[in-house]
């Protein structure tokens, strides 16, 4: 009797449209455009966030949906009911802050991560969608890594998505569900503007400067992929089918994503006519170098197609710099750094 109750549960749950979506992180980089995505799809959105970041808004927010103004950790049992799938964003998504403050980033991002899964697990959500990072493979042993391959991080905020990972595997049932989005390196305009990022930081520099000055040899491989796209990336995994998604770790990003640093700088450079280009004296090599093999998001999601190539990715950051007549003292200030923003918003 048992085993035919527990059967009815997992069809009703693979036959259920879910509509009540929880995300994390809702007023960050990509946390609006993914309620801007799920808005759209008509779904119930829940927002959770501290908002440590509101300085850094140059549009209004996205509106229709309920927010809730707390840490993650502190949503209770009666926060969660009746959400289908949570999207956790909710991180200390800075390799500088983890350097700062290694007890921060490892509370924020691995223990209360972990603790918050178990409880959504516990409570009655059906799905889990991680935001994880190609960080994780970090200096790459092999040229090419997919997610098969030995992880190798370079940094604490690294270390701990590998940390996550591995915990949520461990509470994949059949009344549960994960799923860990590997996304790479996120690039391009949002409403929650964000500079401290490798392209974003190359296009507002040669928007203010007309020039780009790397700090590495640029030999490095990264692979990128639009911030919209990684909203996007969400939405199809609550959209896909449970056995598709169901324990899944995959890479997100389009197939073209891995370039050198000192390419991308070069496509940047070239968006600017006339700007010029250096790497600076006794630049090294950065210890982050790993081109990823994307294929395997083809196939769980055959439909998804990318919305931004880096090219025109590029040319839309640049459009909104213009927009917001974005400044020389813009680009010098924190606004637009998470690090300044957040030492402000933890006092330190």
């Amino acid at each position: 009797m048992e085993c035919l109750q527990k059967a009815k549960l997992i069809g009703l749950r693979k036959n259920k449209v879910k509509k009540r979506i929880l995300v994390t992180g809702s007023e960050g980089y990509i946390g609006q455009h993914l309620v801007e995505h799920l808005l759209k799809k008509d779904f119930e959105v829940i927002g959770c966030d501290l908002c440590w970041y509101d300085e850094a808004f140059v549009c209004k927010r996205e509106t229709g949906y309920k927010l809730l103004n707390i840490d993650f950790d502190h949503l209770t049992q009666e926060d969660l009911s009746g959400v289908d799938s949570v999207c956790h964003l909710a991180a200390i998504s800075n390799d500088p802050m983890g350097d700062l403050d290694p007890s921060i980033t490892l509370d924020i991002n691995e223990e209360k991560t972990i603790s918050f899964a178990e409880k959504c697990s516990s409570w009655g959500v059906g799905q889990f969608i991680f935001s994880s990072s190609c960080s994780v493979y970090g200096e790459a042993v092999e040229d090419i890594v997919n997610e098969n391959s030995a992880l190798n991080p370079v940094s604490l905020y690294a270390e701990t998505k590998c940390s996550v990972e591995k915990a949520l595997a461990s509470l994949n049932s059949d009344y549960f569900s994960t799923t860990s989005l590997r996304n790479a390196t996120a690039y391009g305009h949002s409403s929650n503007l964000r500079l401290d990022l490798v392209i974003n930081d190359f296009v507002s520099t040669a928007h203010c400067t007309g020039s780009i000055k790397m700090l590495s040899d640029g030999e490095a491989h990264r692979p990128l992929v639009h911030c919209r796209d990684i909203a996007h990336a969400f939405v199809s995994s609550i959209e896909a089918s449970q056995e598709d998604t169901h324990g899944l770790i995959v890479n997100v990003g389009p197939l073209d994503a891995n370039l050198k640093v000192v390419d991308m700088a070069k496509m940047v450079q070239s968006e600017f006519g006339n700007c010029s280009l250096e790497i600076g004296e006794g630049a090294g090599r950065d210890a982050r170098d790993y081109a990823v093999d994307f294929s395997l998001f083809g196939k769980v999601f055959p439909e998804f197609k990318f919305e931004y190539s880096l090219e025109s990715g590029i040319q839309a950051l640049r459009k909104s710099l213009d927009q917001i007549n974005f400044s020389q003292s813009d680009h010098s200030g924190g606004r637009f750094k998470r690090l300044a923003l957040l030492r402000r918003a933890l006092s330190l």
